[in-house]
């Protein structure tokens, strides 16, 4: 029991740590004015996957 729960936890902040990571990544992304050109082919396939 408490080895599921240690994994769960682990898996939880694993998840946290990636998603700070991505935000920050994002966030240092979005500062140049290039961002909107590299994020416009992007857009488009958004769609799709939500099919």
């Amino acid at each position: 029991m408490e080895l599921t729960v240690f994994i769960l936890f682990g898996l939880l902040i694993a998840m946290a740590v990636v998603w700070v990571v991505l935000m920050v990544k994002a966030l240092r992304r979005a500062k140049p004015p290039l961002f909107g050109a590299y994020r416009a082919p992007v857009v488009p396939p958004v769609p799709e996957l939500q099919l």
